[in-house]
């Protein structure tokens, strides 16, 4: 399943009244998912072993989902909040991954590949050695889109000490704008997605990614992208190591909510985010 693939899914192959989960625009809940590391020496709340994502993956295919790719997601909600006549696909689901961690190119897509799903990987660019960039290179025109994460993952909505307004807009502007330069540069293609690092956004960044000229931003809170959401922060379950399978198949079967199964460190955090 190549990276176009999930924008043919949404737009052409569900053009029958006869499917199975078809929308015409009225309520859905899709889950987008966040993963992080996926690694055999696994650690920490973010790390997933190789087997433990598989697992997941598998559930997917036995359970009926269909994996839209990031840009056929937002072809479908733009679609909708037009008010078009549109069809979605029985069980949709979206798999992203944050960061530049090796073990995603190394393990998660290989698993990816087997179930012939799509995916979506924000990758921000301190850090990324030459090699780094050759084997994102590799990618383009895979099933694997590249995204931004900014340039060094910084905190976007915290200041610096004694940093004032206008110095903080423009370094905040040179991460939001610079990642999508460099990637362009080093990949030839514009990212078309941010995803904010921490979750962490407020009205000025939306404006900053928007003149960027990206066309969607995503957060890293649970929560389903439905007919409403902005496409300037579109929710995203962050997927913890302490999920187990009864967890993972609550949140994209569409039945989680609010807090429910969230790992305490999460809740404890003062995001400052408006509701969804």
């Amino acid at each position: 399943m190549r990276a176009g693939f999930g924008l043919w899914i949404v737009l052409v192959c569900v053009v029958s009244s006869g499917l199975s989960g078809e929308n015409h625009g009225q309520a859905f809940r899709i889950p987008v998912l966040c993963y992080h590391a996926v690694s055999p020496a696994a650690s920490g709340p973010f790390a997933l072993t190789p087997e433990v994502f598989d697992r997941q993956m598998r559930l997917l295919q036995q359970d009926g989902y269909t994996v839209l790719s990031a840009n056929g997601l937002i072809a479908f909600l733009r679609s909708v909040q037009r008010g078009e006549r549109v069809f979605l696909p029985a069980k949709p689901v979206v798999i992203t991954f944050d960061d530049n961690y090796e073990s995603i190119r190394r393990y998660a897509y290989p698993i990816l590949e087997k179930y012939k799903y799509q995916s979506c990987n924000f990758i921000y660019i301190k850090g990324v050695s030459e090699s780094g960039w050759a084997q994102f290179r590799k990618f383009e025109g895979s099933s694997m889109e590249m995204h931004s994460h900014t340039i060094s993952h910084a905190d976007l909505v915290k200041r610096q000490p004694g940093e004032d307004e206008r110095a903080w807009r423009k370094r905040i502007f040179g991460e939001i704008a610079g990642s999508r330069k460099i990637l362009e540069e080093k990949l030839g293609r514009a990212p078309a997605y941010i995803a904010y690092p921490y979750g962490r956004w407020n009205t000025d960044i939306i404006r900053m990614m928007r003149i960027a000229g990206y066309s969607a931003g995503f957060s890293a809170f649970g929560g389903y992208v439905r007919e409403t959401s902005s496409l300037d922060v579109l929710p995203r379950f962050t997927i913890f190591r302490e999920y187990d399978l009864e967890m993972f198949r609550k949140i994209v079967s569409g039945e989680w909510s609010g807090s429910q199964g969230e790992p305490d460190f999460v809740r404890a955090r003062d995001y400052n985010l408006p509701a969804e």
